[in-house]
């Protein structure tokens, strides 16, 4: 395996896996409600993929910090969370390693749809086509599937006490920060969009006036924090995240291609985000309090996200890039409810076209480049 290189025959078998599931969910947009065995069978598939993810650079770069552990090198040069370096050094094999962080990261996910009592079939529908490639990429899908877990917690209709609730939802929210560093910018948008369901219109319109200080803040305090998050050791870097040009803003410069491919992937982003807003301010129907929360945190993390396209002095555009997929759980829950119940149809429709044709340029574009 340490001889494995990222080619087109790897990639073109993540697009096939992804083919295959695909048509086994696309019929969740008629209607079709899937089977307990046929939803189990889907979770498998995604897991499958996320195993042998070979589209992104990032697997092979995982590959390579495994294999740095296993020859007794120091973990130390290694700038990873504590939770990976030991599950690295007790796994025998990498296949097991990556079998483990995102096996927890889908179930994570699936008991988030489950507190939801959403459509499950559609949400899997929206989640194949347009996210899952996204969600296969980095680490930080633990801490991002681990935190939504939470949210959702705070706001689920189960038979425990709400306080129990509280705090089994406070608790995993919390401990998403020991599994990735940017996990602490997804918890302060959990917490704004929880002020802001609280305090509703006053809350949104300080944060818009906030933003300003909050820029200010971030280039004043918080560089050396920001470079932390993006920093990897310098022997391993170039293997470790082919869509990140971490601090030399020269290496920031974009090809056609990227400029593409992140135009697709975001613009979904904020087309839920104005719905969320839209929704949230002058609501179409009368929405779960679960579903509002994380309509609120959709909007959150897009605006706070987008505040790491103003340059900090460092090339910003990667912390925005990853803060971004923070919302891909929320897009899969708020995209499920907005189709299901027909809210603004025709851009609901215009949101998930353009997020399937990013994925799909995504796909199609690591497959020629692997040629």
């Amino acid at each position: 395996m340490e001889n494995l290189v990222r080619d087109s025959l790897l990639t073109f078998y993540n697009i096939c896996l992804i083919a295959i599931l695909i048509l086994c969910t696309k019929s969740a947009l008629s209607g079709k409600i899937f089977s307990k065995s046929k939803t189990r069978i889907i979770f498998i598939l995604c897991w499958i993929f996320c195993i042998f993810s070979f589209w992104g650079a990032d697997w092979f770069g995982y590959l390579k910090y495994f294999l740095w552990i296993k020859g007794n090198n120091d973990p130390a040069n290694i700038n990873m969370e504590v939770f990976y370096i030991w599950l690295m050094t007790v796994s025998n094999d990498y296949l097991l390693f990556r079998g483990i962080v995102w096996g927890v990261s889908l179930l994570f996910f699936a008991k988030t749809l489950d507190n939801l009592n959403i459509n499950k079939s559609l949400a899997l529908f929206f989640f194949c086509s347009i996210y899952l490639i996204y969600f296969s990429y980095a680490r930080a899908t633990l801490a991002i599937s681990m935190m939504c877990y939470g949210y959702s917690c705070l706001w689920a209709n189960k038979s425990f006490k709400k306080i129990t609730n509280n705090i089994w939802g406070i608790a995993w929210i919390a401990l998403s920060f020991f599994f990735h560093k940017s996990a602490i910018l997804g918890i302060g948008s959990i917490v704004a969009a929880i002020l802001l369901l609280k305090f509703g219109k006053q809350a949104f319109k300080l944060l818009i006036i906030c933003i300003p200080f909050m820029i200010l803040l971030m280039n004043v305090f918080f560089q050396d924090y920001l470079s932390q998050i993006l920093s990897e050791d310098n022997t391993l870097a170039d293997y470790a995240n082919a869509s990140t040009y971490y601090l030399d803003e020269k290496k920031g410069k974009l090809g056609i291609s990227t400029v593409i491919s992140w135009l697709l992937e975001r613009t979904p982003y904020y087309l839920l985000a104005y719905l969320s807003l839209k929704e949230l301010t002058k609501p179409t129907l009368r929405y779960p309090d679960s579903i509002k929360a994380f309509i609120a945190l959709e909007l959150i993390i897009v605006v706070f996200a987008s505040i790491f396209l103003f340059d900090f002095g460092v090339n910003t555009s990667t912390i925005y890039g990853r803060f971004m997929r923070f919302a891909q759980i929320p897009s899969v829950i708020i995209l499920t409810y907005f189709y299901s119940r027909s809210v603004a149809a025709p851009l609901v429709r215009w949101t998930y076209r353009i997020g399937i044709a990013g994925f799909l340029y995504s796909l199609v574009y690591s497959f020629y480049d692997s040629l």
